[in-house]
């Protein structure tokens, strides 16, 4: 016998027996029904005593009400309070601000007495390099704090094609616009 004929087989024994299941469920005399079907209600009191029974909890339209108002009632109040707050806030922000200018002016005193150190590097670019290899290698030469804000500036100005291999000479007083200038420029 073939495996065509075996498939078929059991496919028939499937179908005859979810038939039978399906008629069984649908004609079929069942003894167990909810205790929603079986209860007769004929009073308001059995109502709420069934619904209790079920863990429903039944309030009076006017206890529902108040709840309503109350409820109401908190969430201005919440409304108010949070307002409350973004003002205070708000507030501090700017104590902080006028706090941080009268920081930053005597820092800005300190900074001039200090001279700012200058960095030097010569950047290689070499066939194959990316400009998170550029970004990597002005960051480890000290000529930028962080290879994000390069990256960015390449791929923003579609300039990642038309970099230039070759060395350069780049000091950390020198822009980004200035350095993707001085890499791209023939």
């Amino acid at each position: 016998m073939s495996i065509k004929h075996n498939f078929r087989g059991a496919a028939i024994g499937i179908f005859l027996t979810t038939s039978i299941f399906a008629l069984n469920y649908y004609f079929g005399g069942s003894n167990s029904t909810s205790s929603a079907e079986n209860l007769e209600i004929t009073s308001i009191e059995q109502a709420i005593s069934f619904l209790e029974d079920e863990s429903f909890v039944v309030l009076e339209q006017r206890d529902f009400q108040k709840l309503t108002r109350d409820l109401e009632e908190l969430e201005d109040q919440i409304s108010l309070l949070t307002l409350d707050l973004e003002t205070d806030i708000e507030t501090q922000q700017e104590v902080d601000l006028e706090e941080d200018d009268t920081t930053e002016s005597a820092e800005e005193d300190d900074v001039e007495e200090s001279p700012v150190q200058t960095y030097q590097t010569v950047l290689k670019i070499e066939s194959g390099m990316n400009s998170h290899d550029i970004a990597a290698q002005l960051v480890n030469g000290n000529i930028l704090e962080e290879g994000r804000p390069l990256i960015d500036y390449i791929v923003d100005n579609e300039v990642d094609r038309i970099i230039r291999m070759g060395e350069y000479n780049i000091t950390s007083e020198m822009t980004i616009p200035e350095i993707v200038t001085i890499i791209t420029s023939p």
